[in-house]
């Protein structure tokens, strides 16, 4: 079965004191339809650039540069008119941003949020619109679903909105959903739930992009994980073999510092030494790696294996449980 999106040297650079910095640099990814593939990495490292990328809402501008392409559904999502990709924004792919109140429009009823993509993508009538904004609520597990789309954003809770976010994404159905840090700011209660909605994708065939600092959750739900370090990734597999079995000092580094939360005493966690930032060495971990070697200043390291892929000249080998 082929790729439902296939990002092929992706590269996205803003300007920065005179010159240009990467966000993105380089950067090869595929989403297959039914699947949920999370990326992880530490903030800043390119991983909502590569998302809002997917959706043009990055442009390439006289300031901006984006590079390579992004294949969806047998179209070049960088190289088609703007026109073209909006079309398919809402339809065919969604997304769900990390702050639901912020992105949901304040002066507008929950209903009328709802209905906007089911009038516009599927030439509902309003009444049926509005039924079924309320089996979709109802699916998202609001309760009171008549009455909440009667309210504004502000008269819900983060959750709520979080979940409502979910509805309207999920809506027409997509091919593929988006979702940028979707437990950010919520309880675990709630967050529990929203990731269990998002799991329930797989029943719509669809393929699920889960961008996430949760590694517990990236266990969760997620069939494949992409770890991800300023600007490409550096560590690629099913998420059974990256958790499990991680082979690059950097995934090592993140599962290192994820509590385990098994034991009653509290525990201190080993942080990765100095900041997520590009330096001369490059290799661009080496300058925060326990492994690095002089080769790893003035070479870059290649890309191993097949389907548990590594950018490393040292990749780890063994058994690493740490999340329980």
């Amino acid at each position: 079965m082929g790729s439902l999106l296939k990002a092929k040297n992706v590269g996205v650079s803003f300007p920065l004191l005179g010159g240009f910095k990467y966000a993105v640099d380089g950067l090869d990814l595929s989403l297959e339809a039914g699947t949920i593939t999370a990326l992880v990495g530490e903030s800043g490292c390119g991983k909502s650039v590569f998302a809002q990328t997917v959706m043009r809402l990055i442009e390439h501008t006289s300031k901006v540069f984006t590079k390579g392409e992004i294949v969806f559904d047998g179209l070049d999502l960088l190289g088609a008119p703007l026109k073209e990709v909006s079309r398919l924004r809402g339809r065919l792919i969604s997304m769900i941003f990390q702050d639901p109140i912020s992105s949901l429009h304040p002066l507008l009823t929950i209903g009328q949020q709802i209905i906007e993509p089911l009038v516009l993508h599927l030439g509902l009538s309003r009444a049926k619109a509005m039924v079924l904004a309320q089996e979709l609520l109802e699916r998202v597990g609001i309760s009171q679903p008549q009455k909440r789309l009667k309210q504004y954003p502000f008269e819900l809770s983060g959750g709520m909105c979080q979940r409502v976010m979910i509805a309207m994404a999920v809506c027409c159905k997509p091919k593929l959903l988006i979702a940028d840090e979707p437990t950010t700011a919520l309880d675990m209660t709630a967050r529990g739930k929203v990731l269990d909605l998002i799991g329930e994708m797989r029943t719509f065939n669809m393929a699920v992009l889960l961008i996430s600092h949760d590694l517990a959750s990236v266990k969760k739900v997620s069939d494949k994980i992409a770890v991800m370090y300023l600007g490409h990734l550096v560590e690629e597999g099913s998420a059974s073999e990256v958790l499990n079995n991680p082979s690059h000092p950097y995934t090592r580094a993140l599962l290192m510092a994820r509590p385990s939360m098994s034991g009653s005493k509290p525990e201190t966690l080993p942080a990765i030494p100095g900041q997520a930032v590009r330096g001369k060495s490059a290799c661009r971990f080496a300058p925060r790696c326990p492994l690095a070697k002089p080769k790893c200043e003035s070479e870059a390291p290649p890309i191993l294996g097949q389907n548990h892929k590594t950018r490393c000249f040292w990749p780890q080998e063994g058994a690493f449980k740490i999340l329980t």
